[in-house]
């Protein structure tokens, strides 16, 4: 998700294998926003759901600085990393558009159905999904290309 205007840049929709499909998610998201957007990030914030080494290292890699919301457990030198960061503004400001981009699944599954599917198979919930996230994107770009005095 691109911050500033709250526009989704990719939507990935697995088969649910733990919080492995998550985060193998994430990661092939960044690689098409990479080779389809030239886009590279230079953080990603995420929750406790990806505080695991693995992942954390993989971000490291990419040379993406982490800002995970981070567990008790884990001891290696990606997760010292990663709650070295918490105490710098970057991470708060990342932890505060985290709660925009919350806002906007809420949003979807509100009002647009992401909660419940209408349609059965991968595929077709890859499109429904693909749809939605075209719909969000439509309602924030319209805000934008409006001019101030008539959005009043």
């Amino acid at each position: 998700m691109e911050n500033r205007h709250r526009l989704l840049l990719g939507v990935g929709v697995e088969v649910f294998r733990s919080s492995a499909s998550e985060e193998a998610g994430c990661v092939t998201l960044l690689q098409k926003a990479k080779k389809r957007l030239g886009f590279q990030p230079q953080s990603l914030g995420a929750d406790k759901g990806y505080f695991h080494r693995g992942f954390i290292e993989e971000l490291f890699r990419r040379e993406i600085s982490p800002h995970i919301a981070s567990l008790p457990k884990g001891s290696s030198k990606a997760h010292m990393r990663v709650r070295m960061r918490q105490r710098g503004e970057p991470y708060r400001l990342s932890q505060r558009s985290r709660k925009k981009i919350e806002e906007l699944f809420g949003e979807a599954k509100d009002l647009h159905g992401l909660r419940r599917f209408r349609r059965r198979g991968l595929q077709r919930v890859r499109q429904e999904t693909w749809l939605i996230g075209l719909v969000l994107n439509l309602k924030r770009l319209a805000k934008l290309t409006t001019p101030a005095s008539v959005q009043a």
